[in-house]
């Protein structure tokens, strides 16, 4: 766990604090609830990487998500399906927490349920997008790699996570939606020079 995920975590706790030693109390199972949900996706990544037989693998969970590090990269067939777990997990997730909210009365458990549901089932789709790295421009990468070679796949898996970026990232200002906005610009810091690179040789 990188020094940021304890701050967002020392972040909610803090906003909580605002109104109250309760509100706290909900504010930390909040983070709980996201970094779990997160390290969920990832262990998605971790178990089919496993099985695919890819060696020692980490797990690692900053402030803006997390990433799975694999000892042996994966052969084209293997990263799509290792890479599909992480939002097929997510989605899941998102479905149990949906079925399990409508269950439970009104109260805390089922405030958290929903938010889950709502974290969940909208990561696992917006992970999706081929903006690299996120698994959609992961996907987009090893399935091109499957038909021309890797290098020149992934100049273009980045071409076009820099177009899907710069669309995102639009949409973010247009509707001030902060977090999304920054995702879209770490996106663009990697997938730009990326292009610039293999345009050069």
């Amino acid at each position: 766990m990188q020094p940021s995920a304890l701050f967002i975590l020392a972040l909610f706790v803090l906003l909580g604090a605002r109104n109250g030693a309760g509100s706290m109390g909900q504010g930390a199972l909040f983070a709980l609830m996201v970094f779990g949900s997160i390290l969920v996706h990832e262990l998605g990544h971790a178990f089919l990487g496993r099985a695919n037989g890819l060696g020692h693998i980490d797990i690692t969970l900053h402030g803006f998500g997390g990433f799975t590090r694999f000892e042996r990269p994966p052969a084209p067939r293997q990263g799509l399906v290792v890479t599909f777990a992480g939002p097929a997990a997510s989605l899941l997730l998102g479905v149990v927490a949906l079925v399990a909210s409508w269950f439970l009365g009104p109260g805390l458990p089922d405030l958290l349920a929903t938010n889950a549901a709502r974290i969940n089932l909208f990561w696992g789709v917006f992970n999706l997008l081929p903006m690299y790295p996120l698994d959609g421009g992961l996907l987009t990468w090893h399935g091109l790699s499957l038909v021309i070679p890797r290098a020149r796949a992934l100049q273009w898996a980045a071409r076009v996570g820099v177009l899907v970026a710069v669309a995102v990232g639009t949409y973010a200002v247009v509707f001030q939606e902060i977090f999304i906005g920054i995702i879209a610009l770490m996106s663009l810091a990697q997938t730009v020079p990326l292009a610039i690179e293999r345009e050069r040789h």
